[in-house]
């Protein structure tokens, strides 16, 4: 029998660690059984290693390592080719590892563009920032972060001409409005309504500068303007996914992005098994997910899935909408913890609840059963 765990995130857990700690838990529990690890990716961190394995080499076999980036007094880990012009990296990371906002991803984009870079890609979700951008034009045009203009913009986008950039994206949502990146944020970050009303403001109003700074494009085909703010993902990364379309990067879906380039249909279709995880399995994952892409790949190849996850807040109708065929959670489904578990805990929890999943799915064989 042959098991494809293809996870997701988990809490703090990336991809590639919950590919590790689920793939190890199961050959423990069944090592009967072939497992073949595949991590996918949700834009957040974990992102930019999934994909430099996928696409360069040197880091698929493990001998190379990401690049350390001095930008803004942080040191943020990306990952470039042995020829120095592509780099993967995650606006998550930046985020952490710097000053809040978008400031120290966008010194390191232009650190990269200076050192010889012309295609880069970057996981645009699991931020924290709203600044819609505001930090990135600041740190690439050398201006005040907090109230660049219709000049700073103009003199960031110069500083990108040549410069290929894929943002990835776990998320449709607009620039503006209730469903956009200012009022989402209450529900996602925990912002007050109040603070939500304030940035939606404030995003409208670089919406006008940046609208000043850089002519529309025109779609070809339909003769209309592209307006950024409008596009499927703008609203990602606090509006950064706005910025980054209106100086002319792709906005990509990452879940979709990740599977075609890992080569999920394919590896599904040569198992028998799939298992994927994630943390909280709630409405919001139900599409724009690693979990809903999955599900989706293994349904149209009829092959079963189950899902790992530590919270489950979704019905046995919504798991069944998405062919699912079992859903496991650390916690009693249902439940929600008033504090998240730690790394270190989350992880032995994942690989408990990996054992006893296994042993349901994938049971030693009896010798008495021919």
């Amino acid at each position: 029998m042959r098991v494809l765990v293809a996870p997701g995130r988990v809490g703090e857990l990336s991809p590639p660690e919950v590919s590790r700690i689920v793939a190890t838990a199961w050959r423990e529990a069944a090592p009967h059984v072939e497992i073949e690890a595949l991590p996918q990716i949700d834009g957040g961190i974990g992102t930019a290693s999934v994909l430099a394995s996928v696409f360069d080499s040197a880091f698929a076999s493990g001998d190379v390592d990401a690049t350390v980036v001095e930008a803004h007094g942080a040191r943020v880990p990306a990952f470039v080719s042995a020829d120095g012009t592509r780099a993967w990296l995650d606006a998550a990371e930046a985020e952490a590892a710097g000053a809040p906002g978008s400031g120290t991803l966008g010194a390191v984009v232009a650190a990269l563009a200076d050192a010889g870079a012309h295609t880069l890609s970057i996981g645009l979700s699991r931020t924290v920032a709203l600044d819609g951008g505001r930090g990135f034009v600041a740190a690439l045009a050398g201006t005040a972060a907090h109230e660049p203009d219709a000049d700073a913009v103009r003199r960031a986008a110069e500083r990108l001409v040549g410069l290929r950039i894929s943002a990835l994206v776990d998320t449709d949502r607009q620039l503006l409005g209730f469903q956009g990146a200012s009022f989402s944020a209450v529900e996602e970050l925990g912002v007050t309504k109040q603070a939500a009303q304030a940035a939606e403001h404030a995003m409208g109003q670089w919406l006008d500068v940046v609208r000043a700074a850089v002519p529309a494009r025109t779609d070809l085909l339909a003769g209309t303007s592209i307006r950024p703010e409008r596009q499927p993902g703008s609203g990602a990364g606090g509006g950064l996914g706005f910025l980054l379309a209106a100086l002319g990067a792709a906005l990509v879906p990452a879940p979709a992005f990740g599977a075609r380039a890992t080569g999920l249909a394919d590896r599904i279709a040569a198992s028998d098994l799939v298992v994927t995880a994630t943390g909280i399995f709630d409405w919001r994952v139900l599409e724009h997910s690693v979990l809903a892409e999955v599900a989706a790949a293994a349904g149209a190849l009829a092959r079963p899935a189950v899902v790992l996850a530590d919270e489950v807040h979704v019905g046995r109708r919504e798991q069944m909408s998405l062919g699912l065929q079992g859903t496991y959670s650390i916690s009693r489904s249902g439940w929600m913890r008033p504090e998240p578990l730690g790394i270190a805990e989350l992880a032995d929890e994942l690989a408990r609840l990996t054992h006893r999943v296994a042993g349901t799915w994938t049971p030693a064989p009896r010798p008495d059963v021919p």
